[in-house]
């Protein structure tokens, strides 16, 4: 691009280096916002739980269950459980130090109480997903929970075979 030095009116050109994963990252920043900016103050006023599940070793789990269906099948647990999931947004990451590929997945259900008590059995997903999970509630605020997990790489993949892998993903409706 062409810079202009103000003092000496020297027309100068630089290079200006970017990618087309940077316009990608800021539409998955903005899909972050939206379900934050919905959820937030229900979770403030205690009429939503959220929770924070992470799906391990997705290379191969991935394999035995789609990702979409995965989905479906926590909604569907979470529904048999007499909580509606009233919005999810997801991303996908692969860790810097060994290329590990897992899931995040945010969900916000109806306010469920638990105090004092153990994550319900039913809420652990290792039996659907045939690798480790981890549930957790989401504590404080969902923007700062969630954002280190979507800001953390740009990367994306492919398979062998050329599909591309959706980086993240949002609820047509949230509610």
């Amino acid at each position: 691009c062409s810079a202009v030095d103000a003092e000496t009116g020297e027309i100068s050109t630089k290079e200006y280096i970017t990618d087309d994963l940077k316009r990608g990252n800021k539409r998955k920043i903005d899909r972050l916002d939206t379900f934050c900016k919905h959820f937030q103050p229900l979770y403030r006023s205690k009429k939503v739980s959220l929770f924070l599940i992470t799906f391990t070793e997705a290379d191969q789990a991935i394999q035995s269950k789609e990702w979409s269906r995965m989905i479906e099948a926590v909604k569907y647990r979470f529904k048999s459980m007499g909580y509606d999931v009233r919005g999810y947004i997801w991303t996908m990451e692969i860790s810097t130090e060994n290329y590990h590929f897992h899931y995040h997945l945010c969900l916000a259900v109806n306010r469920m109480d638990i105090r004092g008590q153990r994550m319900p059995d039913n809420l652990k997903f290792d039996d659907l997903w045939n690798r480790k999970t981890e549930i957790a509630f989401v504590k404080k605020n969902v923007r700062n929970y969630l954002s280190k997990y979507f800001a953390k790489n740009r990367w994306r993949l492919q398979s062998s075979e050329g599909k591309v892998y959706r980086n993240y993903g949002m609820s047509k409706t949230i509610i």
